[in-house]
């Protein structure tokens, strides 16, 4: 499954709060907002993302705990 243009973003935007190699917490409304999409939109591309294996995310209360995976990070780098 090769990611759509969205997806990228969204890696890339967990990225930059540092989710490459560690896993930080962020809620799918948070994440939404940054990535101008609905709180629903930002979930699905979630579980999109974790099931193609480009992220790792566990829930934590509200939050989740999301690391973007090497894959995920190939994924992104491919593009430059």
């Amino acid at each position: 499954m090769h990611p759509n243009l969205q997806h990228i973003l969204t890696l890339a935007q967990l990225m930059r709060f540092g989710a490459r190699g560690r896993y930080v917490e962020i809620t799918t409304t948070e994440l939404g907002n940054f990535i101008s999409r609905s709180q629903q939109s930002a979930s699905n591309h979630l579980v999109e993302l974790e099931k193609a294996g480009l992220v790792e995310r566990t829930k934590a209360g509200q939050k989740f705990q999301i690391m973007v995976t090497e894959k995920g990070y190939e994924e992104v780098h491919h593009l430059h």
